[in-house]
């Protein structure tokens, strides 16, 4: 029978507890939270980590500690004891379980809005400024009445092709009018919209799929890198040292 390695001396440190973030509940800083916390428990907490015990209570504490509002009181009303309950409980309360294609379709639906948002803000900037250069009516009227005319060609070229060309013949006169006509006058066209571009993701990968591809797609999604934490490229260096929370686990 062969020998079994000997245990590796990994003592959980200070410096590594830095890296840990807070978290208060917000869905999109969930995932480094939980990645951070994945990591140090997979270096100093294997079976082959001589204090992994200890260095389990450590980590515990220590993400304990970096919760805070409705984040905090989730897990306190949960009986978590173990750091993977923690994690377990955070992604059953916080984050967003919707299909990436589901997420890709909202984005699709809300995305002339969000423009013609972004094209209202930059009019309100624009009038501002010709009533700070001293412009009065009636010129400030015919400036403003071209500048809403260029607005509207900016957004009927920003949007969705087919959407475009729907408004288009809708002929808004600025962007309000295209606001309401895209509310009451484009629920059909955004809905199929949204179901096209859905089954456009689901599809991404099916051969069968013809290669005119239209000039608006959504592009292919590909679940994000996640860098090396920081704290990798110092555990090689790091000397093992007095552990000051040496306590058992529960």
């Amino acid at each position: 029978m062969a020998n079994e390695a000997p245990l590796v001396s990994k003592p959980i440190s200070l410096e590594v507890l830095k890296y840990i973030p807070r978290y208060d509940g917000t869905p999109y800083k969930l995932p480094n939270f939980i990645s951070t916390l994945q990591d140090i428990y997979a270096v100093h907490c294997d079976e082959t980590v001589r204090e992994r015990d200890s260095n389990h209570w450590i980590l515990f504490r220590a993400a304990m500690s970096h919760l805070d509002g409705p984040a905090e009181a989730v897990v306190l009303n949960n009986s978590a004891d173990h750091l993977l309950d923690i994690i377990r409980i955070l992604k059953k309360n916080f984050a967003d379980n919707r299909t990436v294609p589901d997420l890709i379709a909202e984005i699709t639906i809300m995305k002339s809005i969000e423009f013609l948002n972004k094209l209202d803000e930059k009019r309100t900037n624009v009038i501002t400024r010709y009533k700070l250069d001293g412009v009065h009516n009636p010129t400030l009227t015919m400036l403003t009445e071209q500048l809403d005319a260029t607005l509207v060609r900016t957004l009927l070229h920003g949007i969705h092709p087919t959407l475009g060309s729907h408004l288009q013949v809708l002929q808004p006169k600025n962007l309000e009018d295209a606001r309401t006509k895209l509310i009451n006058d484009c629920s059909i066209v955004l809905e199929q919209l949204r179901y096209n571009s859905t089954l456009d993701v689901i599809n991404k990968n099916d051969i069968r799929r013809p290669q005119n591809i239209p000039h608006f797609k959504i592009p292919n999604y590909e679940p994000p890198k996640v860098p090396s934490k920081p704290y990798h490229n110092k555990l090689s260096n790091q000397k093992p040292h007095y552990n000051y929370y040496n306590q058992p686990m529960r």
